[in-house]
């Protein structure tokens, strides 16, 4: 993985560290044809497709099994793409 592909990095309540991508189109619609309109389900994609632990990509039943504080680090990271997206106006 490039260091310029990288959007962030959070560590994880076990040590390891979780690595957030920069995303393309392909995920974002990705996310969009999968969440027919549900927020969560859409963030999860994301989450599914730009995260990385032991530089694999997490699964939608790993992402299920994070501990609670985990997951709403990662998915802070996550939803701050979207949000530095649209506060340009895009």
């Amino acid at each position: 993985m490039n260091k310029k592909d990288v959007y962030a990095e959070v560590q994880l309540s076990n040590g390891k560290t979780a690595v957030i991508i920069n995303g393309i189109g392909t995920n974002y619609f990705k996310a969009l044809s999968e969440s027919k309109g549900d927020v969560g389900v859409m963030i999860k994609s994301l989450v599914c497709q730009l995260v990385f632990i032991d530089d694999k990509k997490i699964t939608p039943s790993q992402a299920n099994l994070l501990p609670i504080d985990d997951v709403v680090k990662i998915t802070e990271a996550v939803s701050n793409i979207l949000s530095s997206i649209y506060s340009k106006g895009v």
